[in-house]
C-alpha cells in the first residue's frame, strides 16, 4: 500500500538563515531554526507533525517529524516541492526521483543528481535530509 501524502516547500533560499546541520540523528541542532512549522493531527494517514528547513552555502537541510514510522526511501508518495531562483524541483522520496522544471526544460532527476542524503536510512518517525545546492546552478 502506498502512503498518499504530500508536503510542499516553496521557498526563497536567500531568505533562509545560514545554519550548519549534522545528519547524526541528534535533533538538537534544529532547535534554533526559525523556519519551521508544527501541524499535528490534520490527516488520517501519514501526517507531517513538524518540519523545518535551513541552508548553508553548500546544501539545503530539511527536518521532518511524522506521526508514524516509515522508510522514507520506499513505498510512500511524500514529495518535496522546492522553488529556487532558476526553477522548481519536485522530488518524490519513495520513488527516489523527481522532476527539475526550469524556464526552458523539464528533466527527470534522481537522488544522486541532487546529492540527497537521508538520516536515518532505516525506518523512523524523524528524518534529517541534505540536498546539495549544486543542482541549482545548471
Amino acid at each position: 500500500m502506498r502512503l498518499l501524502s504530500l508536503f510542499c516547500l516553496l521557498l526563497n533560499l536567500s531568505s533562509l538563515e545560514s545554519q550548519h546541520i549534522l545528519l547524526d540523528e541528534s535533533y538538537e541542532d534544529w532547535s534554533p531554526i526559525a523556519t519551521s512549522i508544527e501541524d499535528t493531527g490534520d490527516s488520517n494517514g501519514l501526517d507531517i507533525e513538524k518540519m523545518a528547513i535551513t541552508n548553508d552555502q553548500e546544501a539545503i537541510y530539511l527536518y521532518l517529524k511524522l506521526n508514524q514510522e516509515i522508510l522514507l526511501q520506499e513505498q510512500n508518495r511524500l514529495t518535496a516541492i522546492i522553488e529556487f531562483e532558476k526553477g522548481v524541483l519536485e522530488f518524490n522520496f519513495g520513488e527516489r526521483e523527481g522532476t527539475l522544471f526550469t524556464t526552458n526544460s523539464q528533466n527527470q532527476i534522481y537522488h544522486n543528481d541532487i546529492g540527497l542524503i537521508i538520516s536515518p536510512s532505516v525506518s523512523s518517525r524523524e528524518f534529517e535530509l541534505k540536498i546539495n545546492r549544486t543542482f541549482m546552478s545548471g
